[in-house]
């Protein structure tokens, strides 16, 4: 009993070690229109659950929704308001300081609601020190 114990201890305190390194800004470009363009996030863990904000390329931010984290796996979604309305799906694998995050757009560019662009090639984030 006790070594049982002392092993969910150890891997709720390592959990919680590992969620805290996912704590500040990540910077990251994809391509747009053949053109890179500089993107960021600043995270911030609670246990699992993600919260934070998303720095589009013109600067615009937008609050994080419906974050989880579980090991070293992210989600969230980000709703982009304005001339064009989206939902952005992330899913993100953390790798030491860097997160490879693919996502899908619905709405915006790609139509109305539910006729979105699908997925797009992944971004690398990297945090910012």
């Amino acid at each position: 009993m006790r070594t049982f114990v002392f092993t969910v201890l150890f891997m709720f305190v390592a959990g919680m070690a590992f969620a805290a390194d996912i704590d500040g800004n990540w910077k990251g470009s994809m391509d747009m229109m053949g053109q890179a363009t500089e993107i960021g996030f600043t995270f911030k863990a609670n246990g699992s659950e993600l919260t934070g904000t998303h720095t589009g390329p013109q600067g615009n931010e937008y609050p994080i929704s419906e974050g989880k984290i579980e090991k070293d796996t992210i989600t969230f979604v980000v709703k982009v308001t304005g001339q064009m309305e989206m939902k952005i799906s992330y899913e993100g694998k953390i790798v030491g300081e860097e997160i490879n995050l693919t996502f899908k757009m619905d709405g915006g560019m790609g139509g109305p609601p539910g006729g979105g662009m699908g997925e797009m090639p992944p971004i690398v984030l990297k945090k910012v020190k």
